[in-house]
């Protein structure tokens, strides 16, 4: 199944909920007041295939199994990817993510993350993540941010680029499971910090 939408104004432009596979999505999204693209769990094999967000909460919400977005924008949203629920095994591949804010009003805030995983996973453990060939510029928040108390493994970051990013490029708490990530061969410049809020930061 394809879907192709254009929405602007909307909560959502579109909303996976249910039981379903093999869905293939596309189209651009405008000042959605929460996730541009959104999937709840239940579905398997979603595909989000350059698909592009410009302002409004977050770009994706991917709180199932097998979700993936190949390539795509998000622009102008309060974080680029949010990852919660029962979200396990995705894909975040050739995607940017780009000029994030920290705007807090209203019920839906973000992070100014290029990607959060956790804070609203609810005790459900995640496992499966690989985040490759991806560009985050000109963040406001952190690169990729963990939740706190959260158990986050199986996580591979590989071949993505950092630039202009205010927070750590990658913030993992001192409390919580994390166990088998892999960190290789990204690139990290330009970014606002101090050097210990520009790499690799992990508080235990």
């Amino acid at each position: 199944c394809s879907v192709d939408m254009h929405a602007e104004r909307v909560r959502h432009a579109t909303v996976t909920d249910g039981f379903g596979h093999h869905i293939r999505i596309t189209g651009v999204a405008t000042d959605c007041s929460s996730g541009a693209w959104d999937a709840h769990d239940g579905f398997y094999d979603v595909v989000f295939y350059d698909c592009i967000a410009r302002g409004g909460v977050s770009g994706f919400n991917l709180r199932g199994d097998h979700y993936n977005i190949i390539g795509g924008m998000v622009d102008g949203c309060m974080q680029g990817v949010f990852l919660f629920d029962y979200a396990s095994n995705c894909v975040i591949k050739g995607l940017t993510v780009t000029n994030t804010n920290l705007n807090t009003e209203g019920a839906d805030t973000g992070t100014g993350a290029g990607i959060e995983i956790g804070t609203m996973l609810g005790g459900n453990p995640m496992s499966g993540l690989l985040v490759e060939d991806c560009n985050f510029d000109n963040l406001a928040g952190q690169g990729i941010f963990v939740g706190v108390g959260e158990t986050v493994t199986d996580v591979r970051i590989r071949n993505n680029s950092f630039r202009n990013v205010t927070g750590p490029v990658i913030e993992i708490p001192g409390t919580g499971t994390y166990q088998r990530w892999r960190v290789n061969d990204n690139i990290v410049e330009d970014n606002r910090g101090t050097p210990t809020t520009t790499s690799f930061y992990y508080q235990h």
